[in-house]
């Protein structure tokens, strides 16, 4: 049989991805039958692993991993800071990994993080990974977060708030919780999935006397997709505090929350480095760590693996 290979992105070198790929490889047991392919610049990965002191990532790195070397020259880093040439160096080693997974190469890919404003001066049109990955899949990807046995999904993420009831309508949620309800059941074996729905609206809409979204559009989905996926249950609209917290006494296999911060505080508050963001949606197994680039602290040696290391052995577990 074909070795089974788990892909990791760099992240954008004027961050912490570097560095948290470097450290958490070196302390991770990969296990027989899967290969690491690492996308990135070999010969500054080697430089930076040294200036870090992280004196296992020669040995390793020679007997462990497979790459596709995307020079980087050190002397065009500027640590903490965005630039275009970042940017699209970032975007075409994401293209690199993704055109791996389209054809098979890799079952599962790893990013490490990408700074949002370098792709951005880069003129590249996609501001995030999720939104990268779905154009290029051809197909609808969610973003969400996972700490154990807590699982958040979200109906919208990288969009001004003011834009979330604009794209909030009822065939769309519905392909959103049949997209949760199957991730739920095929990748992480849960046969009969429960998932809570969060409204939209300060409790709930409280009626339509807060709003009136949760009668119009995502009661009627919660009816709709308990029609179309009758292996799982639904339930809601909810508070979205509320929902929480009953998820995290075990009611609920995954919630789906409406926007980016009704979830993201509470998860990061929980467990800000212990969380695991996962694609939903796609193809392929693609998880990253629950933080960013780490500015403030790029290219010190600081960096804590913690969010890396969780991030691929979730990956490794599912593959």
């Amino acid at each position: 049989m074909s070795p089974k290979r788990i892909g990791i992105t760099v992240g954008d070198p004027n961050g912490i991805g570097p560095e948290v790929v470097i450290k958490s490889l070196v302390n991770i047991r990969i296990p027989d039958g899967v290969r690491v392919r690492v996308y990135g610049p070999r010969e500054s990965m080697r430089n930076w692993a040294h200036a870090w002191h992280v004196h296992e990532w020669d040995s390793f790195s020679e007997s462990n991993i497979e790459w596709v070397d995307l020079p980087w020259e050190l002397s065009w880093t500027t640590y903490g800071e965005a630039h275009a040439r970042a940017g699209q160096w970032v975007y075409e080693m994401l293209v690199r990994a993704i055109n791996d997974a389209q054809m098979k190469e890799i079952q599962a890919l790893v990013t490490a993080p990408i700074i949002k404003a370098s792709l951005a001066k880069a003129s590249i049109r996609w501001i995030d990974h999720t939104t990268l990955l779905a154009h290029e899949f051809q197909c609808p990807a969610y973003f969400s977060l996972i700490h154990n046995k807590i699982r958040v999904m979200f109906f919208t993420s990288h969009i001004p708030l003011r834009n979330v009831p604009e794209v909030l309508n009822k065939d769309s949620l519905v392909q959103a919780m049949g997209i949760f309800a199957r991730e739920l059941s095929e990748r992480f074996g849960i046969k009969n999935p429960m998932i809570g729905v969060s409204g939209i609206n300060p409790h709930a809409g409280e009626n339509g006397s807060l709003g009136n979204e949760e009668q119009t559009i995502i009661s009627p989905a919660v009816r709709e997709a308990r029609k179309h996926f009758q292996f799982a249950h639904f339930e809601g609209p909810y508070p979205a505090e509320t929902l929480f917290r009953v998820h995290m006494n075990g009611s609920y296999d995954g919630i789906l929350m409406m926007y980016h911060d009704q979830g993201t505080v509470a998860m990061k508050a929980l467990a800000f480095g212990k969380a695991v963001n996962y694609t939903m949606g796609l193809p392929i197994i693609r998880v990253s760590p629950d933080h960013g680039a780490g500015l403030d602290i790029a290219g010190k040696g600081i960096a804590d693996p913690q969010g890396m290391t969780t991030a691929t052995k979730l990956a490794l577990s599912l593959l």
